[in-house]
């Protein structure tokens, strides 16, 4: 697969990866991101650091209906439960700081939990998952 060719590149080009990722259907694109290896991730994770700085739109639109669910397919590092989708909203009510809420939801979620979060913007234009904090709705 081509984006095992670019991760295996001794400089990984983010912009590469991404014009390819952009470029698939998006059951395609899942797929393929599903093989990734840890190793991958890891050297993906930092050639990726302050290529694309992220805020809460990027999670679910300002423009979006409160509460309406928009769906982000992930797959992490660890050794089981390696395929998760986070899911975020808009709040349906004033908050105090412009926030996100939303939980994660995976197969094993009968064993641990919906694992909801508030999402904020940080201070160095990323987004912070909060999980100490759960949505009031």
């Amino acid at each position: 697969m081509e984006m095992h060719r670019i991760l295996a590149e001794p400089k990984i080009d983010p912009q590469k990866l991404s014009d390819y990722l952009d470029g698939l259907e998006n059951t395609a694109r899942i797929a393929e991101v599903a093989t990734m290896t840890a190793r991958e991730q890891s050297r993906l994770f930092e050639a990726a650091r302050g290529f694309h700085p992220v805020n809460l739109d990027f999670y679910a639109p300002a423009s979006g209906r409160p509460l309406a669910e928009v769906i982000h397919h992930g797959r992490n590092s660890l050794p089981l439960f390696t395929r998760f989708q986070k899911r975020f909203c808009r709040p349906d009510r004033a908050t105090g700081e412009e926030q996100r809420w939303g939980y994660n939801h995976q197969p094993m979620a009968f064993f641990t939990g919906p694992g909801y979060f508030v999402a904020r913007q940080s201070d160095d234009r990323e987004v912070v998952i909060d999980y100490y904090q759960v949505p009031p709705a």
